[in-house]
């Protein structure tokens, strides 16, 4: 995937339109960094927001529970994980909150849902609008198959 995006405005019109065809949660994650690391030299604020995708997708999501992409033990003997909602702020809520209002696209609304099921923000709206998601995800990844393009999609 070579695609640079200079702005989220860019690469947020990218995804709604691009996201079941990238479908891979690591590769959207891989879309936001090299952004993140043109924003900071710009804008602190769009930087952390880039960030903040990253750590929406680089969560893993099985049987109904997050996992992070590592966890470990740091020098002082305290377990560490990354991505942790335990890390997010009231702002990075409100950011994922807006996203998930914003988006049309059905893998960018399941995968926000979900991680706002699992957040403090927790409410049934989230969990329904995840599965609404992914009912709708598993129609378009079934015409995709029928298209013989099923091989270049992966969850």
């Amino acid at each position: 995937m070579s695609e640079s995006f200079l702005n989220l405005t860019d690469l947020y019109s990218h995804l709604e339109t691009e996201a079941v065809n990238i479908c891979r949660m690591h590769r959207i994650a891989s879309l936001f960094k090299p952004l993140r690391d043109h924003l900071i030299e710009i804008s602190d604020d769009d930087s952390r927001k880039a960030q903040w995708e990253i750590d929406f997708f680089n969560f893993s999501i099985a049987d109904d529970k997050l996992g992070p992409l590592f966890s470990g033990v740091n020098d002082k003997g305290e377990q560490i994980e990354y991505p942790s909602l335990l890390n997010f702020t009231e702002d990075t809520f409100n950011y994922l909150t807006g996203r998930f209002d914003s988006t049309k696209n059905v893998l960018l609304k399941s995968r926000y849902a979900h991680l706002l099921w699992h957040s403090p923000r927790k409410h049934h709206k989230y969990a329904r609008a995840a599965l609404d998601a992914y009912i709708e995800l598993f129609s378009e990844l079934s015409e995709l198959d029928l298209q013989g393009l099923m091989g270049l999609v992966y969850l």
